[in-house]
């Protein structure tokens, strides 16, 4: 099991929160939470530490991991596509300039 019961009863680690709002929307928090059949606020409390990690919320915090987890993959994607469109670009203007 991911969490285990020490987990429970705490706010989730400073560094997953950083990673869940880095990576996942209010959209996103409002979608896992209405598959969960949990309150968006619940979600999101947790999320950003206001409240505990319980057994009645974390399936919503693991579900919204694999959303950030998909979300990292697509940006890292997007940015990989970004940079080699940019290097491009300014490869050509210095050809142009020099």
């Amino acid at each position: 099991m991911l969490f285990n019961k020490e987990h429970f009863g705490k706010p989730i680690s400073k560094e997953l929160s950083e990673i869940l709002k880095r990576n996942t929307t209010s959209v996103s928090r409002t979608e896992v939470a209405a598959k969960m059949g949990i309150a968006a606020s619940t979600v999101t409390a947790v999320t950003f530490r206001r409240i505990s990690l319980t057994w009645g919320n974390h399936h919503s915090i693991v579900e919204l991991m694999r959303v950030a987890l998909q979300n990292a993959k697509d940006q890292t994607a997007t940015y990989a596509e970004d940079e080699g469109y940019l290097l491009d670009l300014l490869e050509s203007a210095n050809e142009e300039i020099g």
